[in-house]
């Protein structure tokens, strides 16, 4: 079951996925850059338009878990729990990576 995180690099709260969850997802998201590519070239779309016209497994399967859309198909690497550290005891938001030395929101040493 995912748990909901800051994310840095959404800079709001996301759902995090686990390692099993991530598992489950990232073939899928290999999946639909494909399947995005093949609408492009046969549609002869940009980018945008071509991520519009497809509904993938992928974002399917990232509702299911999270219960959210997906906000963007470059978006969906990001969440997942483990690249982040432990949550800050004074702030509650996860550290930046698993090594890392301080919090980078409120400077909490480990």
């Amino acid at each position: 079951m995912p748990i909901d995180a800051y994310s840095w690099r959404e800079n709001q709260i996301v759902p995090m996925l686990d390692e099993d969850e991530w598992q489950s997802m990232e073939p899928l998201l290999h999946a639909s850059v494909t399947a995005v590519k093949t609408y492009r070239a046969e549609n002869g779309c940009n980018l945008a338009e071509a991520k519009l016209g497809v509904e993938t497994e992928m974002e399917r399967r990232y509702f299911e878990l999270t219960g959210t859309k997906v906000p963007s198909y470059e978006s969906i690497y990001y969440p997942r729990r483990s690249n982040y550290g432990r949550f800050c005891p004074t702030c509650s938001k996860p550290f930046r990576t698993p090594k890392a030395p301080f919090c980078a929101e409120c400077g909490h040493k480990n």
